[in-house]
C-alpha cells in the first residue's frame, strides 16, 4: 500500500516559463516568495502514446508539515481541453525518486506512471525536488506556532540554556553553507531557547573544516563575532560570516526569526506540559552575577541569561 503524507498543500499551476528541461515529458518553471510559496509549473507533454499531442497541466502537491522531511508529494494531471478534467494521479517520493499509484486514481494513472518511469531524467527529478524544498523551506520559517506539536528532550527542559540546532526540529529548513579552499561546508545554526533569556547569540557550527568541532559564536543583533570561537581563528570566522552575509543579505533577520521560532515552540511545550521554565543551571554550583554566562555568549551572566532573575 502506498504511504501518504498526512497533509498536502497545492503548489503549482500556470504557464511554462523559466527553467526548461530536456526531457520529452516535463517542462517547468519553479519560483517562490514568502507570500505565495510556489508559482507556475510543470506541464506534461508526451510525444507518443495515448496522451500524445496534448499538453497536460500538473498540480504538484507537497506535504505541508514543516516538522518533517518525508519527501512525499502528489502529482495531479489535468486536461485543459476538457474543463480541467483529472486524467491521472501519482504519489512521488523525491528522496527515493519513486512514483506510486494511490489506492484510488483515474484509469490513465498507470499509463502515465509507466510513461514517466521509462523516460524521466535527472533534470526532471531535480526540478521536482527543487519544488519540494522551495515550499518546505518556506514552511520551516513561516508557520503558526500553536498549530505545531514539537517535543523537546528532558535534558533541554531541565537546562534550557543548552544550544539547540534549528534543523533538529525543522529538518526541511534551508541550509546555510560556506566555502573554504574550494570545498563547501554546511553551517548548523544553534540557539539558546530559554524563553526567559533575551540573548541574541547563535552558535554557528561549521561541519567538515577539520576533524575537530569548529564553530563561531555570533551575535545577530550586534553583528559581532565572539572572542570564544572554539578552534577557528578569528580571521577564518570573520571570512565565513562575511560569506553568509553575501549569500543571504537578510542573514541576521533569518537568525533572529529562527531564534524567536525556537523560543516560542519551547515556551508552548512548557505550557502544555505545565512545566515552569527552570533556572539556567541545575544541579551545579551557583553562578555568580559577574561569571561568564553558561549559554556561551561570552558576556557576564548578569548581562545575559541572568538579566531577568
Amino acid at each position: 500500500m502506498a504511504v501518504q503524507a498526512p497533509h498536502f498543500a497545492g503548489v503549482f499551476c500556470g504557464a511554462v516559463a523559466g527553467i526548461i528541461t530536456n526531457s520529452p515529458y516535463f517542462c517547468s518553471m519553479i519560483s517562490a516568495t514568502p507570500n505565495r510559496p510556489l508559482l507556475n509549473v510543470i506541464q506534461f507533454c508526451p510525444e507518443t502514446g495515448e496522451l500524445a499531442g496534448h499538453t497536460y497541466g500538473i498540480f504538484y502537491m507537497v506535504c505541508d508539515d514543516p516538522t518533517c522531511d518525508c519527501g512525499y508529494a502528489v502529482l495531479k494531471f489535468h486536461s485543459d481541453s476538457e474543463e480541467e478534467a483529472l486524467v491521472g494521479v501519482l504519489e512521488v517520493n523525491v528522496h527515493e525518486r519513486t512514483l506510486t499509484l494511490p489506492d484510488e486514481c483515474p484509469s490513465l494513472s498507470a499509463y502515465i506512471k509507466e510513461t514517466l518511469e521509462a523516460g524521466m531524467q535527472d533534470t526532471d527529478w531535480h526540478n521536482l525536488e527543487r519544488g519540494y524544498y522551495l515550499y518546505k523551506n518556506i514552511l520551516a520559517e513561516d508557520f503558526d506556532v500553536e498549530s505545531l506539536e514539537i517535543g523537546f528532550p528532558d535534558e533541554v527542559v531541565d537546562d534550557p540554556s543548552m544550544m539547540q540546532a534549528y534543523c533538529n526540529y525543522l529538518p526541511a529548513a534551508a541550509v546555510f553553507t560556506v566555502e573554504d579552499n574550494g570545498e563547501k561546508h554546511t553551517v548548523v545554526d544553534q540557539y539558546c531557547i530559554n524563553p526567559e533569556c533575551g540573548c541574541t547569540d547563535v552558535y554557528l557550527s561549521v561541519i567538515g573544516v577539520s576533524d575537530e568541532p569548529e564553530g563561531i559564536n555570533y551575535n545577530y543583533r550586534t553583528k559581532k563575532i565572539g572572542a570564544k570561537t572554539t578552534s577557528l581563528n578569528l580571521d577564518m570566522a570573520d571570512g565565513f560570516v562575511s560569506q553568509l552575509h553575501q549569500k543571504h543579505p537578510d542573514f541576521d533577520e533569518q537568525l533572529a526569526k529562527r531564534n524567536r521560532n525556537m523560543r516560542s515552540l519551547f515556551a508552548k511545550y512548557l505550557r502544555k506540559h505545565k512545566t515552569q521554565s527552570p533556572a539556567p543551571v541545575f544541579n551545579a554550583k551557583k553562578i555568580g552575577r559577574n561569571d561568564p554566562c553558561i549559554c556561551g555568549s561570552g558576556r557576564k551572566y548578569k548581562n545575559c541569561c541572568g538579566k531577568s532573575r
